[in-house]
């Protein structure tokens, strides 16, 4: 993956389960500021993740809910 692909990855873009990420858009920083773009080869792809990268999404996101629950 590109660098500003992997600066655009949502988490409605990860697929836990299936183990693989959707590539479907890529962040620019422009003179304006940053925006999202269509990735450089204008079609999306799923990339398989192996399992420690799967663990350590998962171990992620729980962490994330945990602080966003704790700030509500």
């Amino acid at each position: 993956m590109r660098r500003g692909e992997i600066l655009a990855l949502r988490w409605k873009n990860v697929d836990l389960k299936n183990k693989t990420v959707r590539v479907v858009e890529s962040l620019e920083q422009t003179k304006k500021g940053i925006r999202f773009k269509a990735p450089k080869t204008e079609r999306t792809r799923a990339i398989i993740l192996p399992n420690y990268a799967v663990e350590e999404l998962i171990a992620l996101k729980e962490k994330q809910i945990k602080e966003l629950t704790i700030s509500l």
